[in-house]
């Protein structure tokens, strides 16, 4: 009888602290779409709709994380801050199709497709030992153009990058939000990139059943990452066998810089600056040690964000990572719903 209780009891917990959504897919004639595909950007928890367009998916924690909905022939639909409303009702408009622009510039050197190719593996795949096992499975469908004004190649597709990561067991799909490199001249080469933006929503697809298999090799991409610094933020680890904190050239105390303010699942981080006037945009920037590895720098130009319990933080456009920590692209990208065991 008492196994009996103790079985209930942590099954109510589990139902307690379960964050729950629900929803109804349809189209522009209020058809229900049926095998449309709901999944939390950057993660690996997903459903789809049944034959009503019905759907409902569940996280053990909130998350900021965008639902993000797709079906064949429809726009990709993504909700921001999607636990503000428990249900949901999403209508998909058909795509488009349309041809794309091709731009003819005679007077204008042209680029090999197989350069401007590897410069983008090399950007968007990273450089670690994880990149030599991570392999773009349709690269057919990358639409790769050079700006020769701005010295920038733009990278589209109209359908998701099927990614297959063998040293982390995962299998990604990647949507193209906004891709392009940036380059000092006129080039494609690597040694001439000076800026990067990669935007797009990710699904993770775990390719294994045994958690022990890619454990290690998790837990390297997961060191030093930028998933590892806001975890530990939030729990009030930084500088315990991982990131130590150095303001100017001097080592400093986390907890004198930052207040985390734990509501429920989630964090609010308020970062201070003693120095700043109160005319001046707010800007704070730490250098980061971590063992083994070559510094990073983080940058905060907002006194405030929020976290979920994943390391997931809210103001995307206001915090900035440089050095090593910025290093880690695709092929060392972890769901966010990973649990380092």
């Amino acid at each position: 009888m008492k196994c009996l209780c103790l079985a209930i009891f942590y099954f109510l917990s589990s139902l307690m602290y379960a964050q729950k959504l629900a929803g109804i897919v349809y189209d522009e004639k209020k058809q229900p779409i049926s095998g449309a595909f709901a999944y939390f950007d950057q993660t690996s928890i997903s459903t789809t709709t049944d034959s009503k367009g019905w759907f409902q998916i569940q996280t053990n924690n909130k998350t900021y994380a965008n639902l993000v909905i797709s079906a064949t022939g429809y726009e990709t639909v993504n909700l921001k801050n999607p636990f503000d409303a428990e249900f949901h009702t999403v209508k998909m408009t058909p795509k488009v199709n349309q041809l794309r622009e091709i731009a003819v510039r005679q007077k204008k050197k042209r680029f090999k497709r197989e350069d401007k190719l590897k410069v983008f593996r090399d950007e968007f795949i990273g450089k670690t030992t994880a990149s030599k096992y991570c392999k773009i499975l349709n690269e057919d469908e990358i639409e790769l153009t050079y700006d020769f004004k701005k010295k920038r190649l733009v990278a589209s597709a109209e359908v998701p990058l099927k990614i297959h990561n063998s040293f982390l067991g995962y299998e990604l799909e990647y949507l193209i939000n906004e891709c392009y490199i940036d380059f000092e001249w006129t080039t494609v080469k690597s040694h001439g990139v000076i800026g990067w933006k990669f935007s797009g929503s990710t699904f993770f697809k775990d390719l294994t059943n045994d958690s022990t298999s890619y454990a290690a090799k998790r837990k390297m991409s997961y060191r030093a990452s930028q998933m590892e610094f806001f975890r530990n933020l939030s729990r009030h680890t930084l500088g315990k066998s991982n990131f130590r904190l150095l303001h100017g050239s001097r080592y400093c105390d986390p907890e004198k810089y930052f207040d985390v303010i734990q509501r429920g699942n989630d964090y609010i981080v308020l970062v201070k600056n003693e120095r700043l006037k109160r005319k001046e945009n707010f800007y704070q920037s730490f250098t980061l040690e971590y063992p083994g590895k070559p510094d990073s720098e983080v940058i905060f130009l907002s006194n405030v964000f929020k976290l979920d319990s994943y390391g997931n933080y809210s103001t995307f456009k206001s915090i900035s990572f440089l050095g090593e920590i910025s290093n880690k692209r695709i092929a060392d990208l972890l769901p966010l719903d990973y649990n380092m065991k």
